[in-house]
C-alpha cells in the first residue's frame, strides 16, 4: 500500500508510505531552511544598516567613529547592544537576567576605572538566586588583546554613550 503518481507518459511511480513521508520531512526541511536563511539574512541586514547609521552619526568625531569599530570588531555589540542600549538575556544574572546596558557607563566609571574593567573582564556574574544556576555569560577579559589604542577609543566611545542633558543626580 502506498501513493501513486500516474506520469503523462503512462508511467506509475509508487511510494511506500514510508518513503513518501520521508520525502515529505525533507521537503519541509529544505523549505523551513530556506526560510530560516531568508530570515536571518534579512536580520542581519537589518543590523548592518543600523550599524552603519550609527558609524554615520559620528562622523563629526573620528575618534568616536574608531570607538565604535573597536566596540564592533571585539563583539561588544553581541552582547550589550547595537549602541549599548540593551544587553541580550542573561539566566539568572543578578542584573535583571541580562547583560547590563552601557549607555550610562559615564556615571558609574571614571576612565580609569572603566579601562581598567575591560581590562579585567568580569569572570563571576553575581546570581540572582544563590542556589540557581551560574549566568552563562560573562565578559572577557582584554588584557593582552586590545591594544592601549584600541583600549582609549573604546573608553571615549562609550563615555560618550549617556544620553545628553540626562545626568542622574544622588
Amino acid at each position: 500500500m502506498g501513493l501513486c503518481f500516474k506520469k503523462a507518459s503512462d508511467v506509475r511511480i509508487c511510494l511506500s508510505a514510508r518513503t513518501f513521508g520521508i520525502a515529505l520531512l525533507i521537503i519541509s526541511g529544505i523549505s523551513a531552511m530556506d526560510g530560516c536563511s531568508k530570515s536571518r539574512n534579512r536580520l542581519r541586514a537589518d543590523w548592518e544598516i543600523k550599524s552603519d547609521s550609527t558609524f554615520s552619526s559620528l562622523a563629526s568625531s573620528p575618534q568616536l567613529q574608531e570607538g565604535y569599530k573597536v566596540y564592533k570588531k571585539y563583539g561588544c555589540i553581541l552582547c550589550h547592544g547595537l549602541n549599548g542600549e540593551k544587553g541580550i538575556k542573561n539566566a539568572n544574572a543578578q542584573t535583571g537576567e541580562e547583560i547590563p546596558a552601557l549607555t550610562y557607563v559615564a556615571e558609574g566609571y571614571t576612565r580609569d576605572e572603566l579601562r581598567q574593567q575591560i581590562l579585567k573582564g568580569l569572570k563571576d556574574i553575581p546570581k540572582k538566586d544563590s542556589l540557581g544556576q551560574t549566568p552563562p555569560y560573562r565578559m572577557p577579559n582584554w588584557k593582552g588583546v586590545m591594544s592601549g589604542e584600541e583600549l582609549e577609543f573604546l573608553a571615549d566611545y562609550l563615555l560618550s554613550l549617556m544620553p545628553k542633558g540626562e545626568k542622574e543626580e544622588w
